[in-house]
């Protein structure tokens, strides 16, 4: 079993990939197995090698009975899946996980294109 240690690093290397462009996401447009309804609000999915990747940001039904109401906290789940999209296997939450969505995000929404278009080359000049 993975141990919460090992998904951090786990995470930090995928972000690591991911903003290298080693690893290409792509928004998942198909039900992924196991997660629907309102629970999945986003998913993401690469392959890297033979292995497929999910990254899903789902809202859980929370209760608190104090205030006697219902809320969402939303959360994110890195998993393995088969060509179906079933999930295969779902990586603990561990530190580096919220990191690795923001990367994933910030690429398959071309954010760094509009950041340039609107700020020009400055940006480019500030990173060397």
């Amino acid at each position: 079993m993975m141990t919460r240690s090992q998904a951090a690093k786990l995470f930090s290397e995928l972000n690591r990939k991911t903003q290298a462009g080693e690893i290409t996401w792509q928004r998942n447009i198909n039900k992924v197995s196991g997660y629907s309804g309102d629970s999945l609000i986003d998913s993401f999915f690469a392959k890297y090698n033979n292995w497929r990747m999910g990254l899903l940001r789902m809202a859980y039904r929370q209760y608190d009975p104090e205030r006697d109401i219902n809320f969402f906290e939303e959360g994110t789940r890195l998993v393995l899946l088969d060509l179906m999209d079933q999930v295969q296997y779902e990586f603990p939450e561990a530190p580096g996980l919220s990191d690795l969505m923001n990367a994933v995000t910030y690429t398959t929404s071309n954010a760094a294109d509009f950041v340039a278009d609107i700020l020009g080359d400055t940006t480019k000049e500030e990173e060397d």
